[in-house]
């Protein structure tokens, strides 16, 4: 079994829209997909992905149930597939109704992104929000990029810490843009685990070996970041680590059965 912990999915007249701005806001030149859930269907199909996590972060306020009814339609459509993440906006009014509202929808987490959505993960505005998802939601974040300070270790430890029952999934190895201050500041939390997603296309095979170490297998994650990269692709560069089966199946899908559970 494979499953991706991390894919992005928008509304068909959105989705082109979407990875244009994502693309340039990482300055980074995507492959050309438009981040339909057709699209991501049809991929994973290839690469042999069963089951995967969607999710999308609101810009804005007003953008929270949209996205959420979006994500739950989804789910809806395609029983069995998909894990749904949705997202509460830092400045959406009733937080805890809104994790309530989500958890009846049966959404499994939600999905934060500090630097596109302008607001520090530690920022006290989100403490409601974390409270409300305590032992009840995964939290699914964005972490680590040397242009902000929203995502870093700094201000994801402060979360960690003040909100110890909430689990917290890490994307990219813990600190994208500087992988090794990730893992040395962030492993040993028990209730962190990472995702290797938009990591391995920009670290040698030798450090992602010991990044994962440094977390230990039990706590590292598939994930592919769709539309930034195909699934195929990322299952490639991550089956060139040459880990063991052991720790390729805890990564691909026995970490992830684990905190899921069955869609």
């Amino acid at each position: 079994m494979i499953i991706d912990v991390h894919t992005h999915v928008f509304p068909d007249a959105l989705g082109e829209r979407a990875v244009v701005g994502i693309s340039r806001f990482y300055g980074l030149s995507m492959q050309e997909h438009d981040g339909k859930v057709s699209t991501l269907l049809r991929l994973a199909r290839e690469a042999g992905v069963d089951r995967m996590v969607i999710c999308a972060a609101a810009t804005n306020a007003h953008q929270t149930t949209h996205v959420n009814d979006f994500l739950a339609q989804t789910l809806r459509e395609h029983p069995g597939i998909f894990y749904g993440f949705g997202t509460v906006h830092h400045d959406w009014p009733d937080k805890a109704g809104e994790v309530d509202r989500m958890l009846g929808l049966g959404l499994r987490g939600l999905k934060m992104h500090p630097d596109i959505q302008g607001c520090p993960m530690d920022d006290p505005r989100l403490d409601a929000l974390y409270e409300a998802m305590e032992g009840r939601m995964i939290l699914l974040a964005h972490t680590g990029d040397v242009r902000y300070h929203n995502s870093n270790p700094p201000q994801l430890k402060r979360v960690l810490e003040k909100h110890p029952r909430l689990t917290v999934i890490a994307a990219h190895l813990g600190f994208w843009s500087n992988w090794e201050q990730g893992v040395g500041e962030l492993a040993g939390y028990g209730n962190l685990y990472v995702d290797c997603s938009s990591s391995l296309y920009a670290i040698s095979r030798e450090k992602a070996v010991e990044i994962i170490h440094g977390y230990g297998m039990e706590r590292v994650l598939f994930g592919s970041d769709f539309p930034m990269w195909e699934p195929k692709a990322e299952l490639e560069r991550l089956e060139a680590l040459n880990l063991t089966p052991d720790e390729m199946d805890h990564i691909l899908y026995k970490n992830a059965l684990a905190l899921l559970g069955d869609p």
